[in-house]
């Protein structure tokens, strides 16, 4: 693994992973970035979003980890693709774990969409800015798709 270095010296990634750009539903033509991340002891495929808040999981996603009104931290209406949402809010721990080097483990904001019956979900989870990728440094090598991330410093 290729080492990065911040302004004083210190290395600015700790891991680095495979990431891979693909369309992030089927008839999209626009690719999305997508990393391999755990998010408690459940694996999933979410799409960077540097634009976007919070990490959103698919329902199915939060269902596997139990996680629903009870053990909400609150809830929230924000917009995805133009559609408002509601659901709830989660503090979680998100594993990105390194090809080379050694994983990283954060605490991010996740929220959760709540679906009407019948309902069903076509997107994939995201890794938003706000109360996700703010917590963590990160860079892209989009020619080699691999990203490197380490511990923000605080």
């Amino acid at each position: 693994m290729s080492r990065l270095a911040d302004s004083t010296g210190s290395s600015f990634a700790t891991g680095e992973a495979r990431c891979s750009s693909r369309p992030a539903t089927l008839g999209e033509r626009l690719t999305r970035l997508f990393v391999e991340i755990a998010v408690g002891d459940v694996a999933t495929a979410a799409v960077l979003d540097t634009g976007g808040a919070y990490l959103v999981l698919s329902p199915s996603v939060g269902a596997a980890l139990g996680l629903d009104d009870t053990v909400a931290l609150g809830r929230d209406r924000i917009m995805i693709r133009g559609f408002a949402l509601e659901g709830t809010i989660h503090r979680l721990p998100v594993t990105m774990h390194a090809s080379a080097g050694e994983p990283l483990t954060f605490e991010a904001t996740a929220f959760v969409p709540e679906l009407d019956a019948g309902t069903q979900w076509m997107l994939p989870s995201y890794l938003g800015w706000q109360g996700c990728l703010e917590r963590i440094r990160f860079a892209i090598d989009p020619g080699e798709e691999l990203i490197y991330f380490g511990a923000r410093r605080t």
